[in-house]
């Protein structure tokens, strides 16, 4: 402010200090956490102007703020952190207000670390002792006003005080006001306060000492400067004796101490930092640490420590210089040396710089001129920022280097990103736009031809990363067995459903690698619960036996508080004990359930409960009941002393039923399963490659003056396939320059892992839906999954086809994790492209594309949104179902037929002998011998040559042998796009199912001529083998693609027989349910008389005079739509509509039928004579379809009154209501 005089005037005549404290308290409601500065502002001129001794009015209170905050509003930012935090100091939590100095909790709890390294000696007690009376005093006025710790509260700005909140002025008065009890406090004195109005806040006395005593009564004036005092008082402390070397020697190995034991960017931790001085630089101190993330990715770390120089001139407010550059010329020739010592080792390294700047405080000020370019970015992130990202859950290194890639890019194109508040910021932005650092315009907007050249963040997204990572760690001190206080952190804060049953379960910050240990604290209780880790026997095992006993421990514990059981206070442990065994083969399932349940003894001495189960506990899991889980709780109620009556209706509560279970013994059913790989994941597409690759990607073939939208189908899909083009090539060239059989080794690998993933969500989800309350959540849940693993098979799969042709061979580089990412969503991105242009020419999709200014591809979504989505959930509900009736056989050992030709028609054995040259008993032995091979090398996907292969056949199957080799596999050639004959020259496109020249049904990869390399994976050999005899013998492969005529005829004549026999199906069923029916009848035939035109025939006719109603059906067994351009054309089919092809009109399937049931509606006398039914008489017309359909799902299509779609399996319920 300019003019002090009016605000002078309104001020004088009231108290400093109780007009303070108002103003103090207000600052502690979070309802006005956006306008700290401004209150912050008012409390410094209520100090030096109040000269009386009224008490504030609530007119003064509206006053005064109004007219500051039109002053200072400018100042003001959008909420950049929680509202309150913790401090720890001598294993204690202590609430602070976190204040507007972003990193002040951070660097404050470091000094206060730096204070716990200082001896308990008399020379250092008086400063530990102001300081933690700081803190208690902090703590017991945030408390006093109930104030929630770790989380935002309230972001968004006010226009004016709440009435509400004036109401009663003495009690504000007194919210921040404590009876005084020998604390020793930093304490204002009153000759400070004329001069407060005119010092800057960052270097303001008033922020060294905030509190103010009157008479016995202590004031925090000023409730966001704790942290400021502290660091003030602290560093003073150390100046004050000459000894601020030593302070930066402490600061410097604590902060080295905590990035050690953080994982960073969620990954590495461990990394070792030790802060040097550089000679002529005396303001900074400096580390380095390179890591390598992916094969020939690498970060590079320059910490630069704030040495103090200088700081007492201006504290906080200040910013540490860089005289004469000397700092950012250093810095920037370590950039350099990094860069140079990298991509000298190879070619196609890459890497990005991060510049940490480690302060208390204040700014740094550095001018970095280092160039960046293609192969290496540079970025910076404060200390405290970096350690929050890496504490993100979501956070991984290969995401930190899409979105640095992604800034850059855009850069690169001419558009500058605004981003005032720092990486943690980008990156919070980035994840609330769905993993974008750009945002599209609306479907409807008409952009400007023009590239983008600003994108604005705001700068309040840090703010919910912040928040997110306080609450998934939530710090708390508790007492250890020992009574000791130790910190402990939320050990599971994430969860894939919507309940998070082991929320409430905490591990210490330091753990024992020898035991696994975790604390219960709910309802009063804190419980520790523990495992100790025999190196003897499998990890994986004996953690999972723990995790299954923490999770039904918290959920019993929900259960009991429910029943109002109470639990000893003295219990302080709970110590299991398990019985192992080395070989989990060995175990005899010759138990019975009263075996496994009770299979635990217990032992209660000094507040410990020791458990040891037996090994019948680990027999239980053998069976499909889930006893053994049950036996874990059964021993902590019976330790409660409870009667068998109250366990038994505890345990039914706890465990819905006997399917609900967490930790499984399946026996192994597929070759992959006798690998160990249950804890391998796939190599996934992450949203951030999906949205990274389609930057200015729309735009790659199509000029910007041409404009931004693309309209009717034959131009669309012109445009789709310009577009596929541009992708192909982009792809083709980064396949050229990979070596051929590593990455189809990797994804071949990736194929299994993701196909294992989703064996796991189908075999166990009749135990999650025992498990979860929540079914709708746990279904949507798995569908995505489901969804997800799909995506990354198909896309595996692709990319190897495409590799096959296009890799190099043994001159290619080492292929990485990101360039697995990347391909694998350029293909996918492939698939979608030509999954919408096949909806656009299928009318599924309105012809209209809208491109962004970022080049992202934008159409309209109802169809995905209302078809594609709910069809997609609905038949994968299913799915679901039926998986959870197969579980039971996962329990039981593999039942194998040795011959199976009989099984199959003899008319399809000759037509299948004719074509292949071998039986489908001769192929189940070859499947046998490579899956034996493999087990026997100890290779889940192994190469050898042709030759080689051969030679290990033995002489009696040599021949056959050879045969069906030769027809599984699939051959290089020069280019991907040239398929060989006899097969389909469009069987390349990605986007359609039922390939022939496919690697799911022609399995065995050759990737070299010359040698005839093999790539085997035995499983997905087994999968395309069976894949492609189920599609010959159900018809879903056209005839053309074979070349015996026996197998061609053989399959027309099934074509024909699948529908005729759905027709008898579905009349036989209307039989059943006491209807007349006949099939395959002609209108002419229940008219008895002649017509103008054939209709065609009438699938099923059925009527019931008992029920007085007549249906006239069609019917359609149509196979299972997996893609957008199937759904797209099944729905085309079904629209009620006539088209014109070739200049004639032609009928759809659906207004064939209509045009049936309106020639009924003309002539129902004659329906009536031929069915006997009654003159009031119902006549309605079906389509039922053999399976679920998009089309029940499509709101559009024509005679949707008139018509109804039902599948066969809804038969009963839709007839039987009529």
């Amino acid at each position: 402010m300019d003019n002090y005089n009016k605000l002078q005037d309104q001020l004088k005549i009231y108290d400093p200090i109780k007009t303070t404290s108002v103003f103090s308290s207000l600052l502690l409601n979070p309802k006005y956490h956006y306008h700290q500065y401004t209150f912050e502002m008012i409390i410094k001129y209520s100090l030096s102007f109040c000269k009386g001794s009224q008490t504030p009015t609530r007119e003064l209170i509206n006053n005064i703020y109004n007219e500051i905050h039109n002053n200072v509003s400018m100042m003001e930012d959008p909420v950049e952190d929680i509202f309150v935090s913790k401090l720890w100091f001598d294993d204690k939590s202590y609430k602070v207000q976190s204040g507007l100095w972003e990193g002040g909790i951070h660097s404050t709890q470091i000094i206060l670390k730096v204070l716990e390294h200082l001896p308990n000696e008399n020379f250092f007690l008086k400063i530990k002792k102001q300081i933690k009376s700081i803190l208690e005093v902090s703590n017991i006025i945030i408390e006093k006003n109930g104030i929630t710790c770790n989380e935002l509260l309230n972001t968004s700005p006010v226009e004016t005080i709440d009435d509400e909140d004036l109401v009663n002025i003495e009690e504000l008065i007194n919210n921040v006001k404590i009876t005084y009890a020998n604390f020793n406090l930093p304490l204002l004195q009153e000759s400070s306060f004329s001069t407060l109005f005119n010092e800057t806040l960052g270097n303001c006395i008033l922020e060294r000492n905030p509190f103010y005593i009157v008479q016995n009564n202590v004031y925090l004036l000023l409730p966001t400067a704790i942290i400021a005092s502290i660091r003030r008082i602290v560093i003073e402390f150390f100046i004050t004796y000459d000894k601020k070397d030593l302070f930066i020697d402490y600061y410097g190995q604590i902060l080295s101490e905590e990035l050690y034991k953080t994982r960073i960017f969620g990954k590495f931790d461990g990394m070792p930092i030790k802060f040097y001085k550089k000679e002529g630089i005396s303001t900074f101190r400096f580390s380095e640490n390179t890591l390598q993330f992916d094969k020939n990715y690498f970060f590079h770390f320059i910490f630069v420590l704030d040495t103090l120089e200088n700081l007492e001139n201006s504290w906080f407010d200040g910013f540490a210089k860089d005289e004469k550059y000397k700092v950012s010329d250093f810095i920037d020739s370590r950039i350099e040396n990094a860069k140079q010592n990298i991509l000298d080792k190879d070619i196609y390294n890459k890497g990005c710089s991060f510049i940490v700047p480690c302060g208390v405080g204040r700014g740094f000020v550095l001018s970095s001129k280092f160039k960046v370019n293609d192969n290496w970015f540079c970025e910076s992130i404060s200390n405290h920022d970096l350690i929050t990202i890496s504490n993100d859950l979501d956070c991984f290194p290969n995401l930190i280097w899409r979105i640095v890639e992604a800034q850059y890019k855009l850069k690169k194109d001419g558009t500058q990103i605004l981003n005032f508040n720092g990486f943690l910021n980008l990156y919070g932005y980035v994840k609330e736009n769905n993993y974008s650092i750009f945002v599209n315009e609306s479907f409807d907007e008409e952009v400007s031809t023009q590239p983008f050249n600003m994108i604005t963040i705001g700068s309040d997204y840090n703010a919910y990363i912040r928040e997110k990572v306080a609450l998934d760690t939530d710090y708390r001190e508790v007492i250890d067995m020992d009574g000791k206080t130790i910190i402990v952190r939320k050990g599971f804060a994430s969860s894939f459903f919507s309940t998070n049953i082991k929320y409430n379960l905490y591990i210490p910050e330091k753990f024992d690698q020898k035991t696994f240990i975790a604390i219960y604290i709910n309802y009063g209780y804190e419980i520790w619960l523990k495992q100790t880790i025999d190196s003897k026997y499998d990890f994986t095992l004996q953690f999972k036996l723990f995790d299954a006993l923490i999770t039904w421990f918290s959920k019993m514990m929900s259960i009991l508080n429910n029943y109002n059981i109470q639990i000893d206070k003295n219990l302080k442990l709970w110590n299991v004990e398990f019985t192992l065994i080395e070989d989990l083969s060995h175990l005899e399932k010759n138990i019975d359930k009263v075996d496994i349940f009770n299979s635990f003894n217990n032992t209660y001495n000094n507040s410990i409960l020791d458990t040891k189960f037996n090994i019948n506990m680990l027999k239980g899991f053998m069976f499909e009941e889930n006893y053994s889980e049950q036996s874990m709780v059964n021993a902590f109620l019976n330790y409660l002393s409870l009667d068998p009556k109250s366990i038994d209706i505890l345990l039914k509560e706890i465990f819905i039923n006997k399917d609900a279970r967490l930790f499984h013994f399946f026996k192994a059913h597929k070759y992959r399963e006798h690998f160990d790989i249950s804890e391998k994941k796939p190599i996934s597409i992450h949203q951030i490659d999906e949205q990274i690759i389609k930057l200015n990607l729309g735009w790659s073939c199509r000029k910007r003056e041409e404009g931004n939208i693309v309209e009717g189908i034959d131009e669309c899909t012109k445009y789709l396939n310009s577009l596929m083009d541009v992708v192909w090539k982009n792809l083709q060239s980064k396949l050229k320059i990979i070596e051929r059989e590593e990455l189809i080794k990797k994804l071949l690998i990736n194929y299994e892992y993701s196909d294992k993933e989703k064996d796991i969500w189908g075999i166990t989800f009749k135990s999650n839906l025992a498990f979860q309350e929540d079914k709708n959540n746990l279904y949507k849940v798995a569908i995505n999954k489901i969804g997800e693993y799909n995506a990354i098979s198909l896309s595996s799969r692709l990319v190897i086809e495409m590799a096959i042709c296009e890799c190099s061979v043994n001159c290619g580089k080492s292929v990485s994790k990101l360039d697995i990412q990347e391909l694998l969503s350029l293909a996918s991105f492939m698939h979608l492209i030509g999954g919408l242009s096949e909806a656009i020419k299928y009318e599924a999709i309105t012809p209209r594309i809208v491109i962004s200014s970022f080049g992202d591809i934008l159409f309209e979504q109802s169809f995905n949104e209302m078809i594609m989505h709910k069809f997609g959930y609905m038949a994968n509900q299913k799915i679901l179902d039926y998986e959870s009736t197969k579980y039971s056989e996962k329990f039981k050992e593999k039942e194998y037929t040795k011959e199976t030709n009989h099984l199959f028609e003899k008319e399809f054995m000759e037509s299948y002998i004719d074509e292949f040259g071998y039986t489908i008993d001769d192929a189940r032995l070859f499947l046998d011998f490579l899956e034996d091979y493999g087990l026997k090398i100890n290779k889940l996907v192994y190469s050898i040559t042709y030759n080689e292969l051969i030679e290990q056949f033995d002489e009696y199957n040599k021949e056959v042998f050879i045969k069906i080799l030769d027809s599984l596999i699939i051959h290089m050639r020069k280019d991907w796009t040239s398929i060989p004959k006899p097969f389909k020259s469009t069987d390349w496109q990605p986007w359609k199912f039922r390939r022939r020249y496919s690697i799911i049904m022609k399995p065995i990869i050759e990737i070299d001529s010359f040698e005839g390399t093999l790539i085997i994976s035995p499983e997905l050999v087994r999968r395309g083998y069976i894949n492609l005899t189920r599609n010959i013998h159900e018809g879903h492969l056209e005839s053309n693609q074979f070349q015996s005529k026996k197998m061609q005829k053989w399959i027309g004549n099934l074509v024909k027989e699948k529908g005729l026999s759905f027709n008898t199906k579905v009349k036989d069923k209307f039989i059943e349910l006491g209807f007349n029916a006949r099939e395959e009848i002609k209108l002419t035939e229940i008219f008895n008389k002649k017509i103008i035109e054939d209709f065609g025939d009438i699938d099923v006719f059925a009527w019931s005079e008992e029920k007085n109603i007549v249906y006239a059906i069609e019917c359609k067994d149509l196979e299972m739509a997996k893609t957008q351009s199937e759904i797209a054309r099944q729905l085309y089919e079904f629209k009620g509509q006539i088209r014109k092809v070739n200049n004639k009109d032609k009928k759809d399937r659906l207004y064939k039928h209509y045009l049936r049931y309106e020639e009924l509606k003309k002539n129902l006398e004659s329906v009536i004579r031929f069915t006997k039914v009654d003159k009031d008489f119902q006549l309605k017309a079906l389509v039922v379809f053999s399976n679920i359909v998009p089309m029940n799902f499509d709101a559009n299509r024509n005679f949707i009154d008139e018509i109804s779609f039902i599948s066969y399996e809804e038969i009963n319920e839709n007839i039987e209501l009529e």
